[in-house]
């Protein structure tokens, strides 16, 4: 009798866990939204706070239009998050330093992507931008060491991705290269005359990037903290920023002829950088310029 009534409990148990699994499991995304809110501070219609302390996957309730400036900064426990489609705005470093965030759902009402919005997400690997976002903030996707795929909806009116690179619409300026992407060497198109801020900043696998003879601009920190060995800055660029080559690993560099002005902390902190010419059309070397 004793052993029928064990086996009777343990039944019981086991029916018991698989029943509360299943329902963890089953929950819909109302029903997570509805869990969500009690780590949400939500101030009219704009997510103002996220409390550190909430985990797995959130969804943030229908109605919200907004991810205020650093809701999200350091909820370094949430997975995965699903934003509705009422949200228009992802505001400054929403979600910097959300390091065990892996997926987000980007919805196609979202018109703008502020500064720095996802940087520091150190496990997301991908992210889909929709179509109607206009503006795409610098240093969006900094510091995302696991990136490897950013993709533009074709249809997006300001944005494209090539090969999981992002570009404004006309390719005239190349603006993100994912950290992650596992290529050596980069040719950037010929239709590209300005290398966006920090477009190739942290890219831990690139080696080698070619230049075109149309781009003019390398604007502040471009390549700054790459793994880049080669570098060949064509004879058409004429402005290089502050900062653009700081911490490379390049040995040489010939700076072009139409360069005037080497400015503060361009070639900074290369440690490996033995050998620079200097064109006679440079007029001015500021202050940190080869630190």
């Amino acid at each position: 009798m004793k052993r029928f009534l064990s086996s009777i409990i343990a039944l019981t148990m086991a029916l018991g866990m698989t029943a509360c699994d299943s329902s963890d499991d089953s929950l819909s995304d109302s029903q997570i939204a509805k869990n969500s809110e009690k780590w949400l501070t939500i101030e009219n219609g704009v997510v103002v706070k996220c409390d550190e302390n909430a985990e797995g996957k959130i969804v943030v309730p229908d109605g919200v239009t907004a991810i205020g400036a650093r809701a999200f900064e350091e909820c370094t426990k949430i997975t995965d998050i699903t934003l509705p489609d009422t949200v228009t705005d992802i505001g400054d470093y929403a979600f910097c330093f959300s390091s065990s965030l892996e997926s987000i759902s980007v919805p196609d009402s979202v018109i703008t992507i502020r500064e720095g919005a996802f940087s520091a997400c150190e496990s997301m690997e991908e992210i889909a931008i929709p179509e109607n976002v206009t503006t795409i903030g610098e240093k969006a996707f900094y510091d995302c060491d696991k990136l490897e795929d950013i993709t533009i909806d074709e249809d997006n009116e300001y944005y494209c991705s090539v090969d999981s690179v992002i570009f404004d619409k006309s390719k005239e300026t190349i603006i993100c290269y994912p950290e992650a992407k596992k290529d050596k060497e980069y040719v950037i198109p010929d239709t590209v005359t300005t290398i966006y801020k920090r477009a190739f900043s942290s890219c831990k696998n690139l080696e080698s990037v070619i230049i075109p003879d149309g781009v003019t601009t390398i604007e502040v920190y471009a390549f700054s903290s790459s793994n880049i060995k080669t570098i060949d800055i064509p004879d058409s660029v004429t402005e290089i920023s502050t900062g653009a080559f700081a911490y490379c690993d390049f040995e040489t560099v010939v700076i072009p002829d139409g360069v005037t002005n080497i400015k503060t902390g361009t070639f900074s902190w290369c440690k490996r950088l033995s050998s620079v010419t200097i064109p006679d059309s440079v007029t001015k070397i500021e202050d940190s310029a080869f630190l």
